[in-house]
């Protein structure tokens, strides 16, 4: 095992012209961290000299089950995890991971995060979270606070630099294996539990992560895939609050408020990439069988929304044929 303090794990999958460019482009900026790659292609990488990157094949591993190989293949303290696609910098990167080092309440820190769209005819760069309103809720001393503050709006947390400690806890203590969404799964859980567990702190003055994508994705949620994911988030959600001292029954009403933002998210998303479906009233049944499904499995069985979440219901209904939708919706269940 290399003596490295510093290690980026990256979960790959079919996709062997892309690990060959995270090889050419971590040999070119020189940076001085391991970088892990754990490929569950069908068939190795064969015939080429890796010259930065650290190569496993393990075909037979789930997503989580990668990740946590890699974290136990590094002697490394603090560790981002990145999916094939992502590119971290240097100096943004290091910046975060001194943070770390010098400040112990802290669990995770990160810069700011573009992402690469490309096109068939053009590219842009595109800054994502900008519209982030302050962060100073996830630095307060409370847990609770944090906790809240991490999913108002949601801080995607899975590409920051954060302790290994807590990465490998999770993924040691919870089987992850969400066969829809698994890496979605994840980065909610870990966000849960990184503002548990600590303060985070974002650094506004650097970038430390590059997302290379495409103009044309076109992936939709299904209401099967939600309803597995968002019931399994609630059960680990739960059993985490359970497991550490001081996590009363207030904990359990936020965790359930937290999972009515993110269907919210989820429901957003769903219109916004299926878009004239939606207005056309095709995706209504869709949407109320993954309220319906979700919310049955969660204790009490309720949909309860805040007037926050009143505002967002209303704001998505001009993609529906359906001006009914909001009392569809509170009334699911009674």
């Amino acid at each position: 095992m290399n003596e490295k303090k510093y290690a980026i794990v990256i979960p790959s999958k079919g996709r062997h012209a892309l690990i060959k460019i995270i090889d050419e482009y971590y040999q070119c900026i020189g940076i001085d961290m391991e970088v892990i790659v754990l490929d569950a292609s069908p068939v190795a990488i064969n015939n080429y000299s890796f010259k930065s990157i650290r190569y496993y094949w393990k075909p037979d591993f789930s997503w989580t089950q990668r990740i946590l190989f890699g974290l136990k293949n590094t002697s490394a303290d603090v560790i981002s995890i990145g999916a094939d696609d992502d590119f971290f910098i240097p100096v943004g990167w290091e910046r975060c991971a001194k943070f770390l080092n010098d400040n112990p309440e802290y669990t995770c820190c990160r810069g700011r995060h573009i992402r690469l769209e490309i096109g068939a005819e053009k590219y842009q760069f595109v800054e994502k979270h900008i519209a982030i309103p302050s962060e100073a809720g996830l630095e307060a001393d409370s847990a609770y606070e944090r906790v809240k503050a991490s999913f108002e709006p949601y801080r995607q947390l899975i590409f920051t630099v954060a302790k290994k400690e807590y990465v490998k806890y999770l993924l040691e203590c919870y089987s992850i294996s969400d066969e829809c969404r698994e890496f979605e799964m994840f980065e909610e859980v870990m966000t849960l539990y990184l503002a548990l567990k600590g303060k985070i702190k974002r650094i506004d003055d650097v970038f430390h992560v590059i997302t290379r994508t495409s103009l044309n994705d076109t992936r939709v949620q299904t209401p099967h895939c939600l309803t597995e994911m968002y019931h399994h988030f609630y059960e680990i959600g739960e059993d985490i609050f359970k497991r550490e001292e001081g996590c009363g029954d207030e904990y359990n009403a936020l965790l359930n408020g937290i999972v009515n933002k993110q269907v919210m998210y989820q429901f957003k998303v769903l219109c916004d990439k299926d878009e004239e479906k939606t207005k056309s009233g095709k995706i209504y049944k869709r949407i109320l069988s993954i309220y319906r499904r979700i919310y049955s499995l969660l204790p009490g069985g309720k949909l309860s929304l805040s007037a926050d979440e009143t505002d967002q219901v209303n704001s998505v209904i001009k993609y529906l044929n359906a001006k009914d939708f909001y009392n569809v919706i509170k009334n699911i269940n009674n």
